[in-house]
C-alpha cells in the first residue's frame, strides 16, 4: 500500500513538473558579489562598511527578490556588452525578462548614485 501511494506521488509530482511536452524551470538563487567601482579608503578610520547583497532567484525568465530592496537598474551583460537593461522599483518582486535571451550573462544590479553594484551568473 505504502509503494503504491509513492508511485502515486511520483506519477503526480512528474505531470506537476510538465506541461505541454515542456519541463517546468525550478528556482534558483542567485549568488552575488560586489564590485566597487569606487576604491574603498583604506586610511585607518574612514574604512565603509561591507555592503549586504539583496537575496534574488531565478525561475526560467522571471528574476524575483526574497526581501524588500532597493531600486536598482538591472544590467544583462553576455562578453562585456550591456545585452538587455531595465529599471527595477522599491516595490517590484518580482520580473519578466525578454525570452529572446539565450546563453548565459551576469546580471549587475546598481543601486541609484551608487560607487558599486551587485554581480553574478545566470543562464538560459
Amino acid at each position: 500500500m505504502l509503494n503504491t501511494i509513492l508511485k502515486k506521488g511520483i506519477v503526480i509530482l512528474i505531470g506537476m513538473l510538465t506541461m505541454g511536452g515542456e519541463i517546468m524551470f525550478a528556482s534558483v538563487q542567485i549568488d552575488l558579489s560586489v564590485h566597487y567601482i569606487d576604491p574603498i579608503p583604506t586610511t585607518p578610520g574612514q574604512g565603509k562598511s561591507p555592503v549586504l547583497a539583496p537575496s534574488i532567484w531565478q525561475d526560467g525568465y522571471q528574476i524575483g527578490f526574497l526581501s524588500e530592496h532597493a531600486e536598482y537598474t538591472i544590467e544583462l551583460v553576455q562578453e562585456g556588452t550591456v545585452v538587455y537593461s531595465t529599471l527595477v522599483s522599491e516595490s517590484t518582486s518580482s520580473i519578466m525578462l525578454p525570452s529572446w535571451l539565450e546563453g548565459e550573462y551576469e546580471p549587475h544590479l546598481i543601486p541609484a548614485d551608487s560607487s558599486y553594484y551587485f554581480f553574478g551568473y545566470i543562464s538560459f
